[in-house]
């Protein structure tokens, strides 16, 4: 898939708890993300209060490390990639964006064919992420410099990787898993509706396991909830084939062995992460 088409797969998906999302057009994927962190969520590098006053950060590298947690106004300010002169508005302005809640940010993820590039403009909230100029018009319709960004040109950067760095800077206190999923939600749901989101978030989990490093804080997290899930997953098939009585048929040879491969898969990934995690903590 490429990187429109991925926008729309993940478009479609329902059930994160840090965020939610839809698709606006074949090049624009809107994206509500959580102000404040909800719940137990916390990664390790902070605590769930909130506090009066941010100290400004040092930190030019990765924007999604702890140590550029939480993000300051200059770090991602918009006018970085203006100042350059490189006027790159989205295809509508700010002001025609639906107002969403006020504890939440909105952004967009555009993948416009004329920038041949995918970028990130913030549509709420403004203030939280900009570093004014005397234009506050065309500040507004800039957008972000995220790693991301600058990554794609060398490096197979994907939706969910713009979606995780989003997360991370925009949530605070930033979420262990920036796709942590929503039990309650999928538990809410009815059939058929229990199955196929299920499904999905199966899907997208596994895409997300297989691109990340072994070394990203958040894989093990990520496994942990692609594990429930995908029980969740048959669970309401068996609910839903039951209710329906439905003969269930038998899987051939080679269904089996291909889900034991999977399985295998990712409890190598699992094993892996936990042993890189336990190396970081003995060095520390």
């Amino acid at each position: 898939l490429n990187f429109l088409q991925e926008m729309q797969h993940f478009g479609t998906l329902r059930g994160f708890k840090h965020f939610h999302c839809y698709v606006r057009s074949k090049e624009e994927l809107v994206i509500s993300v959580n102000n404040i962190l909800q719940g137990n969520s916390l990664s390790d590098s902070g605590s769930l209060s909130t506090p009066t006053h941010r100290k400004p950060s040092s930190c030019h590298s990765d924007s999604s490390s702890s140590s550029c947690r939480p993000y300051n106004k200059t770090q991602v300010g918009m006018s970085h990639i203006r100042n350059k002169g490189m006027g790159l508005p989205p295809a509508s302005p700010s002001e025609q964006e639906c107002m969403p809640d006020a504890d939440d940010t909105v952004f967009l993820i555009a993948g416009y064919a004329r920038y041949s590039c995918p970028y990130v403009w913030v549509r709420s909230n403004h203030d939280r992420f900009l570093k004014h100029s005397n234009d506050v018009k065309n500040d507004r319709d800039n957008p972000l410099n995220l790693t991301s960004t600058a990554r794609w040109k060398d490096e197979d950067v994907l939706v969910t990787d713009f979606v995780a760095e989003i997360v991370r800077l925009c949530t605070y206190p930033a979420p262990w898993n920036p796709f942590e999923i929503d039990r309650k939600h999928f538990q809410s749901l009815t059939q058929p509706d229990k199955f196929l989101c299920s499904a999905a978030m199966v899907t997208c989990l596994q895409k997300i396991v297989v691109h990340t490093p072994d070394s990203t804080p958040y894989l093990v997290k990520v496994l942990e909830d692609l594990q429930h899930i995908a029980k969740f997953h048959f669970s309401s098939l068996r609910e839903m084939v039951t209710a329906a009585n439905i003969p269930i048929l038998q899987h051939n040879s080679w269904q089996h062995q291909q889900t034991y491969q999977d399985q295998q898969t990712y409890q190598e990934k699992y094993q892996k992460q936990q042993k890189y995690q336990d190396q970081q903590k003995y060095q520390d």
